[in-house]
């Protein structure tokens, strides 16, 4: 997560929501996840320096994937990347993004990562 973090930032994201899913092979302890957000929060701070951001991205608390579900309508485009995905390629979305992106307005996007696996 901290490598994620780290990477993130450094790509320019603006805010980091941890989510719980049940395919998390990291189980976070609830007693324990105000001390990992404040680590989380000083690794942001430290990789926005390190690229000369000016504006430090926030972590936020861990939510539930349901909480983010319902969350989604806040952004302008949601991507979930799928491994196996032969028309909308990575490729594809960012020049979408690109061309429906301006100046004047930025788009807030989303983007979830999560662990790989399916039901049996």
């Amino acid at each position: 997560m901290e490598l994620i973090i780290q990477k993130s930032v450094e790509l320019g994201v603006y805010e980091i929501i941890p989510t719980n899913m049940k395919r998390c092979v990291v189980k976070i302890d609830k007693n324990k996840e105000n001390k990992k957000n404040q680590r989380w929060q000083k690794i942001s701070e430290v990789a926005s320096k390190q690229a000369g951001r000016n504006k430090i991205p926030t972590i936020g608390e861990i939510k539930e994937i349901k909480e983010i579900c319902n969350e989604i309508n806040k952004f302008d485009m949601f991507i979930v990347p799928y491994e196996k995905e032969q028309k909308n390629t990575f490729k594809n979305t960012i020049n979408q993004i690109k061309k429906i992106n301006s100046k004047d307005r930025k788009l807030k996007i989303g983007f979830l990562i999560g662990p790989e696996g399916r039901d049996r």
